[in-house]
């Protein structure tokens, strides 16, 4: 080796490694005034990426799709606030999302995002 680089690549004009051209996430709360019952809060969230490479080698196979992944949350909460539940959906659609991705290996490795989870939540404050 005596000091010289093992190999050079020009990689100007590619996408960087796990970084997708656009990502973001969008949100709405709504909050549903019900008087002397309490209220009820609707929440919906997504998160969205584009086409993102998961690798330096730029193969196709390891370039992970776009995906858009929902999120709701339904609560309702007393009048006086000490007491709610809430049920909820993650990556409502049960998209598969990509975290990384080892073609080289054999087998083939990918870690994946959560898939669709749902669930409830009881609060008390005392």
């Amino acid at each position: 080796m005596n000091g010289k680089p093992v190999s050079i690549q020009d990689c100007s004009g590619f996408q960087l490694p796990f970084t997708p051209k656009y990502s973001g996430n969008v949100s709405y709360s709504h909050t549903f005034d019900l008087g002397h019952s309490g209220s009820v809060i609707f929440g919906a969230t997504a998160s969205f990426a584009g086409s993102t490479p998961l690798d330096f080698d730029r193969i196709p196979a390891d370039q992970a799709p776009a995906y858009i992944s929902p999120d709701f949350d339904l609560t309702y909460k007393t009048v006086d606030g000490r007491f709610s539940l809430t049920g909820y959906v993650r990556n409502a659609n049960n998209a598969v999302i990509y975290n990384s991705i080892n073609t080289q290996s054999n087998p083939q490795l990918a870690l994946l995002r959560a898939p669709q989870t749902f669930g409830g939540r009881l609060t008390a404050k005392f």
